[in-house]
C-alpha cells in the first residue's frame, strides 16, 4: 500500500531484530527510509557510532529526515551492569543528541525502548 505522503525516516539500530523489522515496513510502505547501525553495514546502511555525539549530529544534518525512529541501544543488561557509564552514553546520552539534532531539523522522534527499563518499583507508569 503506498502511502498518501512519502516520508523521510531514519532508523536506528537498523541491524538488529527489531531496526531490521521497522526499516523494512518503512520501505515496504513506500517511505524513503534510512537506516543506520555501528558495524554491521549491509544492503544499504549507514554508520552511525552512538557514543559519538558530532557523528549523531553530522548524520542527521545531512540526511534531514521528518521522523527518526531510536532502536538502537545496550541492550545487554550484564552489559550495561558491567559498564555503566558506557551503558549511559549509548542509551541516555545518544538519545539526547538524536533529539537535539531532530529539532534542528524539524524531526520528530520516536524512541523504543525494553521493559527493562522500568524497575517496577513506582508503578504504575503513566505516559
Amino acid at each position: 500500500v503506498a502511502p498518501k505522503q512519502k516520508m523521510k525516516i531514519l532508523v536506528t539500530g537498523a541491524s538488529g531484530l527489531l531496526g531490521r523489522a521497522v526499516l523494512k515496513a518503512f520501505k515496504d510502505c513506500g517511505h524513503e527510509a534510512t537506516g543506520t547501525a555501528l558495524t554491521r553495514l549491509k544492503n544499504g546502511l549507514l554508520k552511525m557510532d552512538l557514543e559519538n555525539k558530532d557523528e549523531i549530529h553530522r548524520l542527521i544534518l545531512e540526511l534531514r529526515p521528518e521522523i527518526v525512529v531510536h532502536t538502537a541501544a545496550e541492550r545487554r543488561t550484564e552489559e550495561c551492569e558491567r559498564d555503566p557509564e558506557r551503558a549511559m552514553r549509548i542509551n541516555a546520552d545518544a538519545t539526547g543528541a538524536l533529539g537535539a539534532a531532530s529539532r534542528e531539523v524539524g524531526a520528530w522522534v520516536l524512541l523504543i525502548s525494553t521493559h527493562a527499563v522500568f524497575d517496577g518499583s513506582a508503578g504504575p507508569y503513566s505516559p
